[in-house]
């Protein structure tokens, strides 16, 4: 089966299949997340192609010289067990040492995790998906006008927070926001925490949730849930987090699964603060 397989750059052309991978696994990514992946390293993700069939990706998202981020990795079922995320994850690295970054990082499933620690990755930190139920989110394209002093606010919390500037990533998150990104001042009147929301295949997706205050948190929660008073929502919460996850059990949040944050590569602080609620993705960290 091997030699009938390879890898190769993934195109737009392969958006509809790659989200009929997605959707199989039961994932909430949609085709604006694939595409966002693609625009933004499009020479960093990957497809298994057999007899031209898609069946597995992984997305590179390099952010600077000390971090890029793997994502969307995945093998068809049927596919599984002969060496095909092995041969993706290979690909994916081997770009990440063409743009020279120090350290790579990814949250692993635990079908993964395997997987990615028999190929160096190591264990570094916890993220739980919790979910509150409702209705699937509408199909339909958001279109938010958001002040740039509010984008420029929003950047520069992330990038003290997270370590490292995601800015392009960040905005396009805010072109696909569902409603407007909600921010929190502190007693001084400084900016000191966000929270955005966007659309899910399979519910809205509230993240991240980042708060230099801790007691300013359940504010950015209560404003973004009580956008979706009747859909599905879907958190990732960082177990780093200063803020604890009573905050989501509290709201009628349910935990549904659980992630491990790993690294390959030289170990930093990046992704890891205690200002970090919810995180923007797993595909995105």
């Amino acid at each position: 089966m091997q030699s009938s397989i390879h890898i190769a750059l993934l195109c737009l052309g392969d958006i509809e299949a790659a989200s009929h991978l997605a959707t199989a696994e039961g994932w909430n990514q949609t085709k604006a997340d694939w595409i966002r992946l693609l625009k933004h390293q499009p020479r960093g993700c990957f497809g298994a192609y057999c007899e031209g069939r898609l069946i597995g990706t992984v997305t590179t998202s390099v952010y600077d010289k000390e971090l890029a981020w793997l994502g969307m990795m995945l093998v068809k079922r049927e596919f599984r067990g002969s060496g095909i995320g092995r041969r993706l994850m290979l690909a994916a690295l081997e770009y990440t040492k063409t743009a020279v970054v120090s350290t790579v990082k990814l949250d692993a499933t635990p079908v993964g995790k395997n997987l990615y620690e028999a190929m160096g990755f190591v264990p570094e930190a916890g993220i739980e998906r919790w979910e509150r139920s409702g209705g699937v989110p509408k199909v339909g394209a958001d279109s938010i006008a958001i002040k740039d002093r509010t984008v420029n606010d929003i950047y520069e919390i992330d990038r003290s927070a997270f370590g490292v500037d995601r800015a392009t990533m960040l905005e396009s998150l805010l072109e696909h926001s569902s409603v407007d990104p909600f921010t929190v001042r502190d007693a001084a009147g400084r900016v000191c925490g966000y929270a955005l929301a966007r659309r899910g295949s399979r519910a809205m997706y509230i993240g991240p949730i980042v708060s230099f205050d801790p007691l300013l948190t359940p504010a950015l929660i209560d404003r973004m849930v009580g956008q979706f008073p009747d859909q599905a929502i879907y958190i990732d919460f960082h177990r780093g987090s200063a803020a604890d996850s009573t905050l989501l059990s509290s709201r009628g949040f349910a935990k549904q699964r659980e992630l491990t944050r790993m690294y390959w590569g030289k170990p930093n602080s990046v992704g890891l603060s205690h200002s970090i609620f919810s995180i923007a993705g797993p595909e995105i960290g």
